[in-house]
C-alpha cells in the first residue's frame, strides 16, 4: 500500500553529513555562548569603543565580526555580535540599527574557508575548489562586501532606518520617558 518513497541504504551516501553538522554545530555553538556569558564577556571587553565615532565602531565591529564568522558559522557569529553591537549602540546613546545592521550583513559575507557557511561546505565537498583559492577569493569578497556595506549604510541607511533618532524600544530603562539622547 504506502511503501517508502526513500530509502535509508539509498540516501545516506548521498546525504551532506558534514553540512548537516557543521549547521548543528553552529546552532550548538551560538546557545553555548550565550549561556555560558561569552558573548556578554565580549560586549564587556567590546564596551571601550563606545568612546569613539559610531562609523568607527561600526568598521570595528564589522572587522571583528568578518574574521569570526571565516571560522566559525554565520549562525553562531550573528548569535554573539548581533546582541553585542545592540548593547554597545544603547550605551553610545544612538540608534541601535546603526550597529547591528553593519554587524548582521557582515555574518552573511563568510566566505574564505570551508566552515564559514553550508553552502561553501557544499562547495568544497565537491573536490574541485581548494581551500588556498577560497582563502584567497573570499578575502577579496569580504573586503569589498565590507566596503558596499558600509557605503550603502552611510549614504542610504538613514532614510530606510531613521539612524538619525533613537527609536523608543532601544532606550534604556531611565530613558523610556522618551526623554533620553536623539
Amino acid at each position: 500500500q504506502g511503501g517508502a518513497l526513500l530509502q535509508w541504504n539509498e540516501i545516506q551516501p548521498i546525504l551532506p553529513w558534514g553540512v548537516i553538522l557543521l549547521l548543528g554545530g553552529g546552532f550548538a555553538l551560538a546557545d553555548a555562548c550565550r549561556h555560558s556569558g561569552l558573548s556578554a564577556y565580549i560586549g564587556e571587553q567590546l564596551r571601550g569603543l563606545g568612546s569613539l565615532p559610531e562609523p568607527q565602531v561600526a568598521v570595528m565591529l564589522m572587522l571583528i565580526t568578518s574574521l569570526t564568522t571565516a571560522v566559525t558559522s554565520n549562525v553562531a557569529t550573528a548569535s554573539i555580535f548581533i546582541p553585542v553591537a545592540s548593547s554597545l549602540a544603547q550605551s553610545m546613546g544612538t540608534n541601535p540599527l546603526g550597529l547591528m545592521v553593519p554587524v548582521c550583513l557582515t555574518c552573511s559575507l563568510a566566505f574564505a574557508l570551508p566552515v564559514s557557511t553550508p553552502p561553501n561546505a557544499m562547495a568544497f565537498a565537491s573536490g574541485r575548489i581548494k581551500v588556498q583559492d577560497m582563502v584567497a577569493l573570499g578575502l577579496c569578497m569580504n573586503v569589498i562586501g565590507v566596503v558596499v556595506v558600509l557605503l550603502l549604510l552611510y549614504t542610504s541607511g538613514n532614510a530606510v532606518f531613521d539612524l538619525s533618532s533613537v527609536p523608543n524600544w532601544a532606550m534604556l530603562p531611565e530613558d523610556a520617558s522618551g526623554e533620553g539622547s536623539a
